[in-house]
């Protein structure tokens, strides 16, 4: 009952009175709404051009740093296996320091291989070939 009564008071001041609604608040309201919303896609556009901008920066940065970090030159030193060698290795001097680089068996070509990596080419002076051979006994012929 108490329902009724309320739904009754409420149709009844509905008549008393009657609320207009000025002919411009309605496109106002949009008009703001609208403009709030072009001020956050203005500023998600300025977001994303600044974004693209400083990703686009840090690549750019890391190229240029791994430019002169990483070996830009490559020399292959390559020694006949024969099967009376135990080691070999190759003596550098790179940058006017001495270094004592092993070689590697490759079995399936028959090659003692290495790769040196370096900045510049010209900085390899000269290189010695160092053979540690086996023992003459500890040779097995086939």
């Amino acid at each position: 009952m108490k329902r009724n009564k309320l739904k009754e008071l409420i149709n009844t001041e509905e008549k008393w009175f009657r609320v207009d609604v000025p002919f411009d608040l309605h496109s106002n309201i949009l008009s703001y709404i609208g403009a709030k919303y072009y001020r956050s896609l203005q500023l998600l556009k300025i977001f994303k051009i600044v974004s693209i901008t400083l990703s686009l920066l840090f690549v750019v940065t890391f190229v240029v740093m791994f430019q002169f970090i990483l070996p830009r030159g490559r020399v292959v030193y390559v020694y006949p296996h024969s099967g009376t060698e135990k080691e070999v290795y190759i003596i550098t001097r790179l940058h006017k320091q001495e270094k004592k680089i092993p070689l590697k068996l490759d079995e399936e070509k028959g090659l003692w291989k290495a790769v040196l990596h370096t900045k510049n080419l010209k900085n390899i002076e000269n290189f010695e070939l160092l053979v540690e051979e086996f023992p003459s006994e500890e040779i097995i012929e086939e």
